[in-house]
């Protein structure tokens, strides 16, 4: 880059000087004083269109600057104090909406930062302290602008509750977490405020008992989770008056062995066998009474044949879904 001289006053640079690039475009305009960069500057794209403006004082940015998009819509608005970020900072999409809104305290971020996305709606809004993340952080959704999420950070980590929340405001979910990842004891609402879901959870992912409930309070299930999956012998639900609904093993999330319903007077309504999640061999069902209502044959939870008895054993309907191929 060179310089030319516009006007000056004497061998120190005092005046308006146009800095151009090897092919002779400016490249900026910039004022000194007593040999030092003091007060305005502008910027400017190869094809001469306007890139940015501000101020220096004593050689260093000092007031507001401006930059643009190349169309000439405002890109970011900052304000300076000696060389240093200070005040609020505003970035903006192409489009002319803001992208972010960030303030700084002498160059470190401090306050409140505000991010949107292109149609302007929230998309976070963060808390600072001595550049490091502290207080409430807040995310919001894409579609609407709802808030979805908020965080305790305390010193740039990530600590405490993590709330998740419906899209009319209410909380959804209430975690303990360490680093952004839940640990600890967790628990998921209903709209209404009721409790839906409560366990422990380790690196994000449900671990040890966890208790589903209806939404008047009710327990519908007690299971055991390893790993974020269901590990239990005797995964149980209820019915909303405590009668016994069903109950089946499962390992790594996946139904073992014989599983049973029940009507709520404690007769059998249905029974049958799952290998690694599916279905294999005879399902049967039961009216209130006990009294054989239907049998299904199932071979990799793949239906083969359906057989409907009456109230008296006798059998009313076969259908066969699927033959296998001969060997």
């Amino acid at each position: 880059m060179c310089a030319r001289f516009v006007f000056a006053d004497g061998p120190i640079k005092d005046g308006f000087y146009d800095e151009v690039d090897a092919q002779g475009r400016l490249k900026r305009t910039v004022e000194y004083q007593y040999g030092k960069l003091n007060g305005r500057f502008r910027t400017f794209y190869p094809d001469g269109r306007i890139d940015g403006a501000g101020a220096t004082l004593n050689g260093k940015l000092d007031g507001m600057v401006l930059g643009y998009w190349p169309d000439g819509v405002l890109k970011l608005k900052s304000f300076y104090q000696e060389g240093k970020l200070h005040g609020a900072s505003t970035l903006y999409y192409k489009n002319g909406k803001p992208q972010a809104e960030i303030e700084y305290i002498k160059g470190v971020q401090s306050g409140v930062t505000k991010e949107y996305d292109e149609q302007g709606r929230p998309a976070w809004e963060r808390h600072f302290a001595g550049g490091k993340e502290h207080g409430i952080s807040k995310e919001f959704t894409s579609e609407t602008g709802a808030l979805r999420r908020a965080y305790e950070y305390k010193d740039g980590r990530q600590t405490g509750l993590v709330r998740e929340y419906h899209p009319d405001g209410r909380v959804k979910g209430a975690y303990q977490a360490v680093d952004g990842l839940r640990q600890g004891l967790g628990r998921e609402f209903y709209p209404t405020g009721q409790i839906s879901r409560e366990g422990n959870l380790k690196d994000d992912r449900w671990d040890g008992t966890v208790t589903s409930y209806y939404a008047h309070g009710q327990v519908l299930s007690e299971v055991n989770y390893t790993k974020g999956h269901k590990n239990d012998e005797h995964w149980r639900q209820f019915y909303e008056t405590g009668e016994l609904m069903s109950e089946v093993k499962v390992a790594d999330g996946l139904e073992q062995g014989m599983a049973r319903e029940y009507h709520r007077n404690g007769k059998v309504k249905s029974e049958g066998s799952f290998t690694d999640g599916k279905r294999q061999g005879i399902f049967k069902t039961y009216d209130a009474d006990g009294r054989l209502e239907s049998e299904d044959e199932f071979k990799d939870d793949r239906i083969r044949y359906h057989r409907q008895y009456n109230s008296e054993g006798k059998l009313l309907m076969e259908q066969i879904h699927y033959r296998p191929s001969p060997d």
